[in-house]
């Protein structure tokens, strides 16, 4: 039976088909062509209509998932800074989610010791069997590697990565069948920590002082440790407008520490003041070191075993050389360092900075963190050179000094010891009036003694008594290397207040 060729009625037989073809006129071959140019030109017409649909389909398509990246991209920044350049227990202080700068909770009694002006904010010693949830977070980004520099390792939460045993927290870095994890821990959300900050009484502090205790991993190539400030809330831009604080990053040999700010303008228009300190070739994996940051809005003091390496000032103070932030918006001389930030403990492979690891490189790496400690202070700061710090007692390792300064040791009557301004000066200030010979300052071994003293401008009395209104006299105190060419003369800074001199130049070693 046949199928016929156009829908009719009843079957067709052959005779039927025959009848049916002759009565159907034939085309010319004219005819037949004008009819396929036309059908082909409506098809022509109808896929190039179809082309241009799948195509901008696929052009809203890649634009769609262009902006959903940006925003995953931009949202992955907010949560997990990129650049230094980031299970219950714990005996830490304080408590979970002020970390966007509201009031910390009040902490109790603090097992270490505290200068007298200030006061233990939040800590944690690290005395439990594992990671206090309450304190810190796993910054695990998405679980890739890169972190913006191109990183080789991924970050986990395994206690193989982040553990928590004899007092002390142990981030390791493995190698495991040609990947690379790590551990990386941060306060977001639980504590952010800035000059400014309040507990909930009402307590506010003018200053914050930020530390911890400790051993870098041993040397190795692409090996990346840091503990560094990230700010909670990108008030005034992403990465660098808003600022970061890195209180310690080393690489490689360990030998040099690297300690700064980054500000400025958003990547790359990002600015940055770094210092780099070292100890005669030996790394910092010998041992347990302290690496501190001495944090107000008038000024950022870095330290290393309790020595300060570098004093960064506002622009306001210092406008050649002083921080700032390219935020239109920003009215506060101390921006982008005026708001809460956020610790970050981590260990990182391989970097841009760092580069890569190779065959020599030990693995598994630990960065060892005794503790983690921050304090501070209400004193309100000293208009003059430089502002006020209280003498901090040593706080284990290879800190042994009583205070502050730059190998400084100092005694005599109702002074206090100053904050430094830079790593080869100190301002000791007289509490009361008193003669310059009731203070007596000497530098540790490796340096060689400077003093200066401003002049005391309101004159003095018979007894050699300053005079003036307080502060009634400063000793200035440049401790300077052994090995610098002595012969060289040395300048006497003036003072806004009055000319100073040299009193003695160049006193003994000792």
């Amino acid at each position: 039976m046949g199928v016929s060729p156009r829908h009719g009625d009843g079957p067709v037989g052959p005779a039927a088909y025959e009848l049916h073809a002759r009565a159907t006129p034939k085309w010319s071959d004219d005819d037949e062509g004008r009819e396929r140019r036309k059908g082909h030109g409506c098809c022509a017409i109808t896929k190039f209509a179809l082309w241009l649909i799948v195509v901008g389909c696929i052009v809203a398509a890649a634009v769609g998932l262009s902006v959903v990246m940006v925003i995953l991209q931009n949202n992955r920044e907010k949560d997990n800074p990129s650049s230094p350049v980031d299970t219950e227990g714990g005996n830490g202080g304080g408590s979970g989610g002020s970390g966007n700068g509201g009031p910390l909770p009040v902490p109790p009694t603090a097992p270490f010791d505290v200068p007298a002006d200030s006061q233990a904010i939040w800590w944690d010693e690290f005395e439990g069997s594992s990671l206090d949830r309450d304190l810190w977070n796993y910054d695990l980004g998405n679980g890739e590697w890169g972190w913006g520099n191109n990183e080789s390792q991924s970050y986990t939460s395994s206690t193989a990565n982040v553990r928590v045993a004899d007092g002390n927290l142990y981030i390791t870095a493995l190698r495991e069948g040609g990947k690379y994890t790590s551990g990386r821990i941060n306060t977001k959300n639980t504590a952010g920590f800035y000059p400014g900050m309040q507990l909930k009484d009402g307590t506010a502090f003018t200053s914050v002082h930020i530390e911890a205790r400790a051993q870098l991993p041993p040397p190795g190539k692409g090996l990346w440790p840091a503990f560094w400030l990230f700010p909670t809330g990108l008030k005034y831009g992403k990465w660098a407008a808003s600022g970061e604080i890195d209180v310690m990053e080393s690489i490689n040999d360990m030998e040099t520490i690297t300690q700064g700010l980054h500000y400025g303008g958003e990547d790359p228009q990002n600015v940055k003041l770094m210092t780099k300190t070292r100890q005669g070739g030996v790394p910092y994996s010998d041992d347990w070191h302290t690496f501190g940051v001495e944090w107000s809005k008038d000024r950022i003091t870095v330290y290393v075993d309790g020595d300060p390496t570098a004093t960064y000032l506002p622009r306001e103070k210092d406008p050649e050389g002083g921080w700032w932030t390219a935020d239109a918006d920003a009215t506060d001389p101390a921006a982008p360092f005026d708001q809460p930030f956020y610790v970050i403990i981590n260990l990182a492979v391989g970097g841009l900075w760092p580069k890569y690891p190779d065959a020599s490189t030990p693995f598994p790496s630990t960065l060892a963190i005794d503790y983690v400690r921050v304090d501070g202070s209400s004193a309100e700061e000293d208009e003059g050179p430089a502002a006020a710090a209280p003498a901090r007692p040593p706080s284990g390792g290879n800190q042994q000094r009583q205070q502050r300064g730059s190998g400084l040791l100092a005694s005599g009557p109702g002074f206090k010891l100053a904050r430094t301004r830079s790593s080869l000066r100190i301002w000791l200030t007289l509490a009361s009036p008193t003669t310059a010979d009731d203070v007596t300052v000497r530098c540790s071994r490796q340096y060689l003694e400077v003093t200066q003293m401003r002049a005391c401008e309101a004159g003095r009395s018979p007894d050699g008594i300053c005079a003036g209104t307080p502060p009634p006299l400063r000793r200035h105190h440049v401790c300077l290397p052994a090995a610098i060419d002595l012969e060289e003369p040395v300048e006497c800074v003036v003072t806004p207040r009055g000319e100073c001199y040299i009193e003695a130049a160049l006193l003994q070693e000792g």
